[in-house]
């Protein structure tokens, strides 16, 4: 017990240099304020759009206000030909181009079907989908406005003109984001896994490889590291997420479990891969070669089962993966920590491995090293 409290104290001194903490404490919380800036908007609005209207009519004006009054978009310029619209997109300037063709109003009264075409920038794959979404809501809505107007001319009433031009009708009740934030979606996912990068990098850093504590003090470091990152997470708690609108508090304990499981997990795992290498550059290369893909893989931006096996396999080894799965069930869903109990379970096995490998490893050090 004597031994133990010696190796904290010295963990400590060497987790408190000036290097450790910068990567440790710093750069997590850093990046925590540097994704909550950037994602503050929350959602994208006003995205320039450009207009063609070569009908010139009451029908396409009708069309064009309701275009410039969409919360997503926003009409930036009248384009005057097809040959400025590729150019328009591959700029930047426009996100989009709407093209109105011309005897639109005449063929619509006459009853001949019309197209309005949509020229949009699908470089960038979210914001060509939110401008189609929304112009297919809106010319929709202008569609079943003509509709209705054709029928209460010939003596229909407008609820029974409604229900013909609407007989089946989506009512979409979205659950958890009920916003569609992207605040909310992704800045949690990419303020943890920068945590866990520094919580991999500050241990393997911090690790005195020229040292025999370097392989026996494997739990004094494990410690320390875990009550370093509640120091982060308090600061992310009380300071940094509130100040952004984030809120965790609903449903704290589920994420203390996760945070503390990530937390020994990744550390185990960097500590580990020092104990088994004493050349720091390689194992800080490991563990950038572990956390460069760790978000492309968590599932957050693309479902993990429809990735490759191989790559489903890799995102299994990075612990943010299962952190992550089981913070969507709890903190994004508001669930019980019951929800994410594989998830739970997952993180406890795997650091039951390393630290079982790790015993062994350490023991045959010692060996060698009584030996020699």
């Amino acid at each position: 017990m004597f031994s133990m409290s010696v190796n904290i104290r010295k963990e400590i001194k060497r987790a408190f240099k000036v290097k450790n903490l910068l990567i440790a404490v710093a750069a997590p919380l850093a990046g925590a304020i540097f994704f909550s800036i950037l994602y503050s908007n929350e959602i994208a609005r006003d995205l320039p759009i450009g207009i063609i209207d070569s009908d010139n009519s009451e029908l396409s004006r009708t069309i064009v206000r309701y275009l410039d009054a969409s919360n997503y978009m926003q009409i930036s310029k009248t384009v005057d030909s097809f040959n400025q619209i590729e150019n328009e997109l591959s700029s930047g300037r426009l996100e989009a181009v709407f093209f109105i063709p011309k005897n639109l109003e005449k063929n619509v009264k006459a009853g001949i079907p019309e197209n309005i075409v949509v020229y949009k920038n699908t470089a960038n794959i979210v914001t060509g989908n939110m401008i189609l979404k929304d112009a297919s809501t809106i010319i929709r809505t202008v569609s079943a406005g003509i509709f209705i107007k054709k029928n209460q001319a010939k003596g229909e009433s407008f609820n029974s003109s409604l229900s013909l031009a609407n007989p089946i009708n989506i009512e979409s009740k979205p659950l958890f984001n009920e916003t569609y934030s992207y605040s909310f979606f992704l800045v949690p996912g990419l303020i943890f896994v920068t945590l866990q990068l520094a919580v991999m990098l500050s241990s393997v850093i911090s690790n005195d490889n020229k040292s025999s504590e370097g392989e026996s003090n494997f739990l004094s470091r494990l410690i320390v590291q875990l009550l370093i990152q509640y120091i982060n997470l308090a600061a992310l708690l009380l300071l940094i997420l509130p100040f952004f609108n984030f809120d965790f508090y609903n449903n704290f304990f589920p994420l203390f479990i996760l945070f503390t499981l990530l937390i020994i997990t990744s550390a185990s795992l960097s500590i580990f891969i020092s104990t088994v290498s004493n050349n720091e550059l390689l194992n800080t290369e490991i563990v950038l070669l572990l956390n460069t893909p760790a978000f492309l893989f968590c599932g957050l931006t693309y479902p993990l089962n429809l990735m490759p096996d191989l790559h489903n396999w890799f995102a299994q080894i990075i612990p943010f993966t299962h952190f992550l799965e089981g913070l969507l069930k709890t903190n994004y869903m508001n669930s019980s920590i019951f929800y994410a109990a594989r998830e739970v379970n997952l993180l406890i096995g795997y650091t039951l491995v390393i630290l079982i490998i790790s015993y062994f490893v350490i023991n045959q050090k010692k060996k060698k090293r009584l030996n020699s």
